[in-house]
């Protein structure tokens, strides 16, 4: 398990293919704005009152954030959810939030020019 914030989430070569492609700048900048977007969808998985199908849904969206953003491992395992049955995707969210947080912490520190 990887804990919020720890590295290991980001695949490093791909993110700085990312930054030689659109420079520093733009990186950095399209890291927030996938953040935020990441922020929101865990927020919104959160809800207790959440049925399977707004997970797989957000998990979805998750999968191609995560996947653009150089985090293949958490994209892969949001896209299982997404995919997958509803009772897996209920009782996994908890861990695609925390995936998804330790994804926003490493990036936004990584992109920082």
């Amino acid at each position: 398990m990887t804990p919020v914030g720890d590295p290991g989430e980001v695949d490093r070569a791909a993110l700085q293919r990312l930054r030689d492609a659109l420079g520093a700048e733009t990186v950095a900048m399209l890291v927030g704005e996938c953040a935020q977007d990441l922020e929101e969808a865990c927020a919104a998985l959160s809800n207790p009152s959440l049925e399977a199908d707004g997970v797989r849904k957000l998990a979805h969206k998750m999968a191609g954030l995560l996947g653009q953003y150089a985090c293949p491992g958490a994209a892969a395992f949001a896209r299982s959810l997404a995919h997958g049955e509803a009772a897996v995707a209920l009782a996994a969210r908890e861990r695609l939030m925390e995936r998804g947080r330790a994804c926003i912490v490493e990036l936004q520190a990584l992109a920082t020019p």
